[in-house]
């Protein structure tokens, strides 16, 4: 299958990460960055979850369709992923001219994409784990309200925040699912719950997003606090195994799935701490990150590497696969909250703690793409 899609999405991951990036300086550090790009900062999130990691999940199922030699739901994983692209684009440009009529039809063709993905995903049910087939319906279900939210005032941004984060969350759970159908496990009917644990996490959250009351966010922060906990005690057998491994690659897939479950737990506990007993701007920032960036971005960088090499039919070398990436992320994570932490105390050196953070995710890019590059062969 051509690149292109895959080429379009990691573009927009790069301008979604320097919008982001734009906007922490204006509203962290205090400083104007490129004056040009300021009306364009609305679009960080957007561009990262709907742009970036929509296109890449649907081209994925696209691309491994095709080297299985397989047509079931090819078709309707094809459109969706077309009409993802050209519905995000248009949502750029409806953006950009500051044009609703355009921002209406963006949106009605992105919808129309998230519904032909739940088609394919109807189509291919039947060969997933079911567990994980509820998951992923459950979180294209929040996809669909987050396309529908797209174009309406949202008048409680905390619950809107945890509404984008919740759907690739949940998804990378299916994912994880999915996966753990191959391993043996003694424990596997812990996972029956989650399915109506990732349910509560969007009932709840889609109707909150119509109100401007905060503290109710808890409840579904609570929900992902208990999904992400009871993930984490099923695969922290599995974890523990790779680890001891002498495979490169399967400690690499460890150290981050690790990582991930333990700073979506604080990430979770973060949200309910600001939707509760303490709701200050900094605690928000750190409930967001710690799940986009630690959550999200660790099971994204855990496997990039086995996911990128094999849609594009190679194999990996993992000598050649390290850690350098993950050092970054977790960096830069690490910074981030040390940053949130002193601008609540009033400390000055927050400013250059935030910058510092941001620049380190600019970094990882082109150093995570070069070490994948490098181990294909």
């Amino acid at each position: 299958m051509k690149r292109s899609p895959l080429i379009i999405g990691i573009i927009l991951l790069v301008v979604g990460i320097l919008l982001g990036y734009q906007r922490l300086l204006n509203i962290f550090a205090g400083r104007t960055g490129i004056p040009i790009l300021n009306q364009f900062t609305n679009l960080h999130s957007s561009m990262l979850i709907i742009g970036f990691i929509t296109i890449v999940i649907i081209y994925e199922r696209v691309a491994g369709l095709q080297i299985m030699s397989s047509q079931e739901g090819l078709t309707r994983a094809k459109q969706a992923l077309y009409s993802t692209i050209i519905g995000y684009i248009l949502y750029i440009l409806g953006s950009v001219l500051r044009n609703s009529s355009l921002l209406y039809i963006s949106s009605g063709i992105l919808f129309i994409g998230g519904l032909l993905f739940i088609t394919y995903l109807t189509i291919i049910g039947k060969n997933i784990d079911r567990n994980s087939y509820y998951l992923s319906l459950t979180s294209l279900i929040a996809y669909l309200s987050i396309i529908y939210f797209l174009t309406t005032k949202i008048k409680n941004y905390t619950a809107y925040s945890l509404l984008l984060l919740s759907y690739p969350l949940i998804f990378i759970l299916a994912e994880r699912i999915e996966l753990s159908k191959f391993i043996p496990h003694p424990r596997k009917d812990i996972l029956n719950i989650t399915p109506i644990l990732s349910i509560m996490v969007i009932i709840t959250l889609i109707p909150l997003n119509t109100i401007a009351y905060t503290k109710a966010v808890s409840i579904s922060a609570l929900f992902i606090l208990i999904t992400t906990l009871l993930m984490y005690y099923f695969e922290n057998i599995n974890i523990k195994r790779l680890l001891k491994t002498n495979k490169p690659l399967m400690k690499y897939q460890a150290i981050h799935l690790a990582t991930a479950y333990i700073t979506s737990i604080f990430g979770a506990t973060a949200y309910i701490i600001f939707t509760t007993i303490y709701t200050q701007l900094p605690i928000l920032d750190i409930a967001i990150h710690l799940i986009a960036l630690g959550f999200i971005g660790n099971m994204l960088l855990g496997h990039g590497p086995a996911v990128l090499t094999t849609i594009e039919g190679k194999t990996i070398d993992e000598a050649r696969v390290n850690i350098y990436p993950y050092i970054l992320l977790n960096t830069s994570i690490f910074i981030r909250a040390i940053a949130d932490i002193a601008k609540l105390i009033n400390n000055p050196i927050y400013k250059q703690l935030y910058e510092l953070s941001g620049l380190l995710i600019i970094i990882l890019i082109p150093v995570f793409i070069i070490m994948v590059r490098r181990a294909s062969k």
